[in-house]
């Protein structure tokens, strides 16, 4: 994997030497090099892993141009010819520090630092991701057996909530809308978002809740409203005022 890096440095020689010594390393991609600030800020790539930055420059330090760099800030290595800076740059949070002129077997130093920070970034957003994946199928296991009882006229019924398709309230009572079927119960829609909430239960409209598991589509209308077609066909309209539900759908 290539490790994307460029530099700030008024000096063109220094930016120069700095890109020789790097090329010896075949997995160090330069992105671009600049010799001023503005420019630099004006064009910030979409993603860098390296920032080899000189400290002292004419419009601001390396050390204020961090503090306006946009979240994330990339690995910091400080290039510059006085090593009283040093402590200042660790200050920083700097990754390392390399004075001029750059001798080759510190670069390679710095280099065996980077590649090691990256690759424990790499493994640290792979186990993120891993406990992500096993937290969303735990959740999904979860919803997926769980089961509420609904008091009726002819009894009670004890169903699952992930059949539930959506809810439609009339008067004092609740009718529960199945894929073939429904069923219908005294209560309300509030009572049910608070039982139902952590299935992926939203409210859509004043009458109406869908089970957000079974929008298969979704378009928008006039006035702001959606339209949202559930897996069995059935089209349900999204009132404006309740428009965010359409970002757990995107």
């Amino acid at each position: 994997m290539a490790i994307r890096w460029l530099s700030i440095d008024d000096e063109a020689l220094a930016r120069k030497g700095l890109a020789m010594a790097l090329s010896l390393y075949p997995d160090f991609e330069c992105i671009k090099q600049y010799s001023d600030v503005e420019d630099l800020l004006n064009d910030l790539p979409i993603k860098i892993d390296v920032l080899f930055v000189d400290i002292e420059m004419p419009s601001l330090s390396g050390f204020e141009l961090l503090n306006v760099w946009p979240e994330p800030i990339p690995l910091v290595v400080f290039v510059t010819a006085y090593d009283q800076y040093a402590v200042q740059a660790f200050e920083n949070q700097a990754l390392d520090y390399l004075v001029k002129p750059i001798k080759q077997n510190r670069l390679g130093q710095v280099v065996e630092r980077i590649r090691g920070n990256l690759q424990q970034q790499k493994q640290a957003t792979s186990s993120e991701l891993l406990l992500q994946t096993i937290n969303n199928l735990k959740q999904q296991i979860h919803s997926n057996e769980a089961e509420i009882c609904i008091k009726t006229d002819d009894g009670y019924f004890q169903v699952k909530v992930i059949e539930v398709l959506y809810l439609e309230a009339a008067g004092d009572h609740v009718c529960l809308h199945f894929a073939n079927s429904h069923l219908i119960t005294r209560d309300t829609l509030k009572n049910f978002l608070a039982r139902l909430n952590e299935y992926r239960f939203c409210q859509i409209h004043k009458s109406f809740m869908v089970n957000l598991s079974h929008v298969k589509q979704f378009a928008k209308l006039r006035f702001g409203d959606y339209e949202l077609v559930l897996s069995n066909d059935i089209k349900l309209r999204l009132s404006r005022n309740y428009k965010s539900v359409i970002s757990q759908l995107t």
